[in-house]
């Protein structure tokens, strides 16, 4: 392999890790912004159950359910890019993040 190659797969490399930073940057923001939203939303939801206001906690706790479950399922797809071995290109991320 001659050096014009060898640099252009090194170029191709960090452009794909370039491409990866980004997207765990914002899967992480996007994290981030859900563990805020859950947790005031406790918070709205402890004020509730004190102030016996019952059936608006138990819908306000449905909805903190499916928050926090598709933050899991967000989590799961991340790791399962992670476990790759190479990374094939920014498109491949993407589409598994989504």
């Amino acid at each position: 392999m001659n050096h014009i190659q060898l640099l252009d797969q090194q170029l191709l490399k960090m452009s794909r890790l370039a491409a990866a930073t980004k997207l765990t940057r914002d899967f992480l923001t996007t994290l981030k912004d859900d563990l805020v939203n859950i947790d005031s939303s406790a918070t709205i939801v402890q004020e509730q159950i004190r102030q016996d206001h019952l059936p608006d906690a138990v819908r306000d706790l449905e909805i903190l359910k499916k928050l926090a479950s598709t933050s899991c399922t967000s989590i799961d797809k991340l790791l399962a890019v992670t476990r790759t071995r190479e990374i094939t290109g920014s498109s491949r991320i993407s589409e598994s993040m989504t």
